[in-house]
């Protein structure tokens, strides 16, 4: 359809523009560069099958403590995260695992 096509055009800016941005800014700056006005719904339909995210989700966040504990028994207790194209210190993936992690999750 000529709405895929739209998108299409706009499939390589896009992505890299959310990486950066929050959404609400990159859609501002999609209609003033290219006058490409979509509801903030339309923007997370397409994201979402791109396997563009912000953040992480809970398995994620399961999975990452997992291989934390695994390193803090071989001793190695220094860390950084990397997901979704941003880098989390060990301080700020203590605090989102312990959002997403609970000791039901562990399992």
């Amino acid at each position: 359809s000529s709405k895929d096509a739209e998108w299409s055009k706009h499939k390589e800016e896009v992505p890299s523009l959310y990486r950066k941005n929050p959404l609400n800014r990159m859609m501002k700056h999609m209609i003033a560069k290219h006058g490409f006005h979509r509801k903030e719904s339309e923007y997370k339909k397409k994201l979402n099958p791109w396997g563009l995210r912000k953040n992480g989700t809970t398995s994620a966040w399961v999975f990452v403590q997992r291989e934390v504990a695994k390193r803090k028994l071989q001793g190695k207790e220094d860390y950084e995260v990397f997901m979704h194209g941003k880098i989390y210190t060990a301080k700020q993936a203590k605090r989102e695992m312990a959002r997403h992690v609970t000791s039901a999750t562990n399992f």
